[in-house]
């Protein structure tokens, strides 16, 4: 499947990520024994890693401090094939990190992130719209500032996907709403944007305010899709979880490679779930063992 041909130029966020894994349950208030893994992260980074895997020339337009961090994002993009000649360094900033802890089960128990203070520096300015619009599609994520993410929906020339990164970030996307092709939220992140509590009603309010398009990830219960002319759900397949960071991202991944495509909606929602499911199942918030052969599997 040729997908060299598309370009996505991905808007957002890129950060360090510090996993711990506890050996057992976890003991609040004590050391608990365990492993810590350190990896690339970052909702826009994972969403572009995902796609450069998977066979798309990809660039990513993100914020960074002068540090070690970005030092280390540089030699990871260049390794993986990831464009970031236009990603914006912030003399004197520091790169953004993201603390999780999972539980034994491989779930977030508890996270942090440090990371709004380098994001505000991508104001609308500092984004190359000329590199956004050379592409085929565009992803943001609610890292962004709220003016950022509105400037770029509304200036795009290409079809716009957005990822709302988490409830609490994700009312910065309601303006952009009306310009946006696709839309990926969970359902918390979806009741936050929308005041509703289901995903029929939650859907409904997104396609009223003029989205095209949008999926919302179910966790274990799949993927519900939704547009003017279809919706269901994809259900996913059972796996054994081993950390759950990124999988809502590869969701978001695999339906920009379904659209740009021209897969149905079902069928979008199908890949995104099953990219999510292959996701959980590993340390990284991106499965090393996803390649351009997983888009044969159709």
């Amino acid at each position: 499947m040729a997908c060299m041909k598309y370009k996505v130029t991905v808007v957002g966020g890129i950060t360090t990520d510090i996993t711990g894994f506890p050996s057992r349950a976890l003991l609040l208030r004590d050391s608990n024994p365990g492993r810590v893994k350190i990896s690339e992260g970052g909702v826009g980074r994972n969403i572009a890693e995902n796609l450069v895997r998977m066979g798309f020339e990809t660039e990513l337009i993100c914020a960074m401090g002068c540090d070690a961090y970005a030092d280390a994002h540089l030699s990871h993009a260049e390794a993986l094939g990831l464009s970031l000649k236009n990603a914006v360094r912030v003399e004197g900033g520091r790169s953004g990190v993201y603390l999780c802890l999972c539980d034994e089960s491989g779930d977030m128990f508890a996270a942090l992130n440090d990371m709004d203070d380098i994001f505000a520096a991508l104001a609308p300015e500092r984004v190359n719209m000329e590199a956004v619009n050379a592409g085929d599609l565009c992803v943001i994520d609610a890292n962004l500032p709220e003016e950022t993410l509105a400037f770029i929906a509304k200036n795009a020339r290409v079809p716009v996907v957005a990822d709302p990164v988490s409830a609490a970030k994700a009312a910065r996307l309601i303006e952009a709403l009306p310009y946006l092709s696709v839309i990926k939220p969970n359902l918390l992140e979806a009741r936050a944007l929308t005041g509703k509590s289901t995903p029929d009603e939650a859907a409904d309010a997104l396609l009223d305010a003029g989205v095209k398009r949008v999926f919302l990830s179910l966790g274990t219960q799949g993927v519900f899709y939704a547009d003017a002319n279809a919706r269901g759900t994809a259900r996913v397949e059972t796996v054994k979880a081993v950390n759950a960071t990124g999988a809502g991202d590869a969701a978001t991944a695999a339906i920009c490679a379904g659209y740009l495509m021209q897969l149905s909606m079902e069928e979008c929602a199908r890949l995104a779930a099953r990219l999510g499911a292959l996701t959980v199942q590993s340390e990284s918030a991106v499965s090393p063992s996803l390649t351009r052969e997983f888009l044969t599997l159709l």
